[in-house]
Order: structure tokens, then sequence, then C-alpha cells
């Protein structure tokens, strides 16, 4: 082993290195590792690149420079998020590293460690004008012996528990990893806009996780790939709220002004027509929200190619079914929902945002549409990363608020891009998950950042509770909180459902954010904080329990708390009392909490 190379998180718990050693018959190759308090929680792994056509980089190297060190803290503010104000703490070094013999390429090596984890990243500094169009990735996470990975095939596939050195290929990230001695890491990539979609492949049952990128990533002298980023926490409560980390390793807001972007609450628009627009806009002012969503079929059938989204044509495979349909006047609806400051999304599916974008964009900003779903887009490949990328970015140009749909997942960007207020990339309601899913979800795909989880209150098929999903507002973060699905705003009157008043106050960006309960797939308590007001989603699994709440991260030693339980049948009851320190929960199977705190 050469000299090695490293640097330590300012509250000094995190160390990161990488060094240069002998792999078998692999002369000079370029490893790293990362400790945490001394303990090995990424244990010496390689690293590496292979071009298409050309040979691998990573072995036969040498470290010509050391370009940058610093330490610094950088705060900022997001135009909307779980936290009001981001501090992100860091010592971070670049290294150019050389071949000692032909072609001789250099790759300038990134490497960071934060409170709360590391990220390495790689850097074409060559002059040769070469493109390399990656084929594969060699950086490697070997975990500890006996760690256990919540991993999923796909990005709305369930959950399965399996030790590392058991795991089948491939894993979506973000990856959760239970640590054998304690504690929890999760790996995952950030600020990801040019490049394919990084997945990990187990090696040969080693307990070796490697990075591998989706399709062919071309890396030009001058680009930088993706952030490889391992995040840690002692408690599973500490990886709430860590996605602002992600965001921190993205480039700054990229969108000078942010007036226009308005983060809310939304429903669904299910009869295509013109007076089912028109109650939904009252609905939703009504209720506290900012938005409503037609949906797909508004233009056509999603799936033909036909269809255009340029001009309103209602599906007639749809409004054939919808008794005394009376047809859609779009333009009517959205004037009338600007009058009473309600917005409103219409679903756009891929096909037709590939054919028709530079065509819908001014002409939606001149209706007065606030946001596109963009549906099934196509993810993986560099392709269709820089095209989605490219696609929220004109958006922006268009003052026109994104959410995207359907296995598309976040590594941060809503920081550069913050009209992108949501994504799905998650095993929602249209799959309608149990519960113990739903009590993985904040400690696993939600460590990614926003998710559409869309919460389909009082729909039949759910297979939880009506507390469960009054608590999935403040337990999943979604700065677009899809709330009503199914139903026309008539079904819902809070004169019979007096729950309903939960979903009109409760917020869908927050000033701060804290996990204050839960055990993996068992039950999960998130808190939310926004203004002097904290709002608490408490998720129960599948077997009745009564838990105990610390609210010692609250910051307050009285509570005048509002909650809102399960009672008999689909009913909720709503009570009002007082709290000091603690405050006790009887969650039904499959149930849930939802809570609101003052101090008093």
């Amino acid at each position: 082993m050469l000299k090695t190379y490293s640097v330590r998180s300012p509250n000094e718990r995190v160390e990161a290195s990488l060094w240069l050693d002998d792999d078998g018959p692999q002369r000079a190759s370029l490893f790293w590792r990362v400790r945490i308090d001394g303990r090995e929680l990424i244990e010496p792994s390689r690293m590496g690149l292979a071009p298409d056509g050309l040979p691998p980089w990573g072995a036969n190297l040498e470290i010509t420079a050391v370009v940058d060190k610093r330490v610094a803290v950088e705060t900022w503010e997001p135009v909307y998020g779980e936290h009001a104000s981001v501090a992100h703490r860091f010592e971070e070094f670049a290294v150019d590293v050389t071949e000692t013999i032909p072609p001789r390429r250099t790759v300038r090596i990134w490497l960071r460690a934060f409170d709360g984890g590391a990220a390495l990243r790689y850097e074409r500094v060559d002059s040769s004008g070469e493109i390399w169009n990656l084929i594969d990735e060699q950086t490697a996470f070997q975990f500890p012996t006996g760690s256990i990975a919540y991993r999923q095939a796909w990005p709305e596939d369930t959950y399965h528990p399996t030790p590392v050195n058991a795991l089948p290929d491939p894993t979506v990230c973000p990856l959760l990893i239970q640590l054998p001695s304690g504690g929890y890491a999760v790996v995952q990539e950030a600020g990801n806009r040019n490049s394919g979609r990084m997945m990990l492949d187990a090696e040969s049952h080693r307990g070796i996780l490697t990075a591998r990128i989706q399709g062919v990533s071309p890396f030009e002298p001058g680009a930088v790939l993706p952030w490889r980023v391992v995040l840690h926490a002692d408690e599973i409560n500490d990886l709430v709220g860590v996605g602002s980390q992600i965001a921190s390793l993205c480039p700054q807001n990229a969108i000078r002004n942010t007036d226009w972007i308005v983060p809310g609450k939304a429903i669904r628009e299910v009869t295509l027509s013109t007076a089912g627009g028109i109650a939904c806009v009252d609905f939703a002012a009504a209720h506290g929200m900012s938005h409503i969503l037609y949906d797909a079929g508004w233009y056509g059938h999603e799936y033909d190619d036909h269809s255009d989204p340029r001009s309103v044509d209602p599906d007639p495979d749809r409004t054939d079914k919808i008794p005394g349909w009376a047809g859609l006047n779009l333009r009517e609806v959205i004037d009338y929902s600007r009058e009473r400051g309600i917005g409103v999304f219409v679903y756009v599916n891929r096909r037709h945002l590939e054919r028709y974008l530079d065509d819908i964009l001014p002409l939606y900003q001149g209706w007065g549409i606030a946001g596109i779903k963009f549906g099934f887009v196509n993810v993986g490949p560099a392709g269709w990363t820089s095209w989605l990328y490219d696609a929220v970015e004109r958006c922006a140009d268009h003052h026109l608020m994104v959410d995207i749909h359907d296995n598309h997942r976040p590594t941060g960007l809503s920081r550069t891009y913050p009209n992108l207020l949501t994504q799905e990339g998650v095993r929602g309601n249209e799959h309608f998950p149990d519960s113990s899913h739903n009590c993985l979800l904040p400690y696993t795909r939600f460590v990614a950042g926003a998710a559409d989880y869309t919460i389909c209150y009082r729909e039949s098929r759910l297979q939880t509770t009506c507390a469960h999903q009054l608590a999935i507002a403040a337990a999943f973060y979604s700065p677009l909180q899809l709330v009503y699905w199914y139903a026309q705003p008539s079904r819902f009157d809070s004169r019979t459902m007096p729950e309903l008043t939960w979903f009109d106050r409760v917020p869908t960006v927050w000033d701060d954010s804290v996990g204050i309960g839960g055990e993996l797939g068992k039950w999960a308590a998130i808190a939310r904080r926004s203004g002097d007001t904290w709002y608490v989603g408490v998720l129960n699994g599948a077997t009745a329990r009564s838990v105990t709440l610390s609210l010692e991260k609250l910051n307050g030693s009285s509570w005048k708390v509002e909650r809102f339980d399960d009672a008999t049948g689909h009913a909720v009851v709503a009570v009002t009392e007082s709290a000091g320190s603690e405050i006790t929960c009887d969650l039904q199977a499959s149930g849930g909490s939802a809570l609101i705190l003052k101090a008093s």
C-alpha cells in the first residue's frame, strides 16, 4: 500500500480514504474505504471505470497531484423542503490519478466526508477531446460480514431483507443496509443530471456491491459523474430528513424567480368534465388545497400515438362510461381555478412529451396551466436521464411545475430545479401495499427525496386503516401531495368526516423534520414542523401495539395535542388532550395516528 489520502467530517466521526495497492494481478489499483468512529463502514473497496472499446481505467496508476483540500460549512435555504435551512458540513479533497502506462489517462477523484456520510465522484481532466462511452463502473462497496440489505429489484418492488453476501442482481437505490455492529447505512447517488442510473450488483456472493451504470454514459473531458454516496445513521430515526444532504451535493437553484412555484395538496378530477373540474376547484379552495389534477384521458388515450396533448379531446373509452357526461372545456376550468387561487395540473404521457414538448410548453403557459404530470417516462440510460432533466429545465422556462411518473427516482436535483415538486418511483397506492411496506418507506425510498405515493383516502381497496392514511400526509414527504384520488368531491363531507380537517391543515413542506420512534417494517413515527406547529404521522404495521413517543426532539415541555385515531369500523375519532415529554398511541393492526401539537 502506498500513501493513503484521507478526509474527516467536521464532527470527526466519518473518515474517508483512498490509496493505491495491488489487487491480485492488477498492479497499483485504486481503493477507498469509509470508517465511522474508527469502525469499518465500507471496507477496502476498489474503484475504476470501463469505457467501451478502450482499456479499463483503474490499474497501473499513480497519484500525480493533490488539487484541492478544504473544510467548509455550506448553509443554504431551499425554496421548499423538509427543512427551512440546510447545513452541509464537510472536508473534501481532489487528487489527479494517472496511468503509468500508455495511454496515460488522468481522472480526478473527489472524496468528501461530511457529518453523516461520505461521497466520491470522478471527473475527466485530460485535454484529449476523446469521449469515453462508459459501459460499466467499478466503484465497489464492501460492507462488513453479516450486513442485511433491504433490496428492491425495481422501483415499485416490495422490500426483501437479504444478507449482502446473498444478494441477487440487480438492486435499485437507495439501498438500506442494516449493519451487524449496530447502525445503518444507505447507498445512493446524487446529482445525476446526464448519466445512466446507478444500480448495485452483487459480486459472486462475497458481500461486495458494485456500482453499475445502466446503458452507455458519455464521459467527456471536463465532465463529472454523479456522486456515489454512503450515509450513516446510529438509529433508524436518524435517516428521516437526510435527503437534504443528498441535495447538498447538487448544484444550487438554477431558477432565478421562484414565486410561481407553489407546493401543496391536490385532488384528482375523475370525470374529465367541466363541471367536475369546477367542483374540484371549489373543493380545493374550501379545504386548504393548492391544485387539481386532470390525469390521463383528457386529450385522448395516453397509449395511443395519435392522441395529441395540444388539444382537449377526452378519451371516449372513459367518458362513455360516465353517466350524463357533458364535455370538457379545460380553458373554462383553468380560468375559474385562477380566480379562486387554485392551480391546474395536467397529465401528459411520455410518448407525447417526446413528440410535442416544443409545442406544449408555451401553449400550456398561455393557457394558464400550473404544471405537468409526466407519465411513464423512460428511465435508466444516460440519454433518457438527460432528456428528462432537459424537459424539467425547459418547463421552468415556461413557469410549469412537474410531477414525474412512474419509475424515476430522485438524486437531489429538486434543489437545482425546484419546479420539480415530486416524482413517483415508489410502491405506493397504485399497488395498495400493506402496512409493513409503508413502515419501511421513511427509512428507504424517502431517504432519496420526495415521492408521490398518492394517499387515496377512503378507497375500499386499501389494506390500511383511515388513520394510517391520514398519517401518511405527514410521514411521507411530497411537496405535491395527492390526497383524494378515486372519488368526486361530493363524497367527502366534513360534517360526516370530521377528520378531514387534518388534511385541510397539514402542510406539504416543512421547517424541520425528525423521526421520533419506529422499528423497521413494524411502526414509524415522523414529526414535521411548520411555524410553531408540529404534525406527527404514526404508521403501524401488521400487529396492534401501544407505542410511547418521546417528544424531546420537538423542543417543548408541554403540549396541546389534537389527535386523529382509528375507531370502530372505518370511523376516525378526534381527541384533544395535553402531553408532557411523552405521548402514548394505541394503534390498531395496520392502523395509525395523526397528531397536531402546539406548545402550551
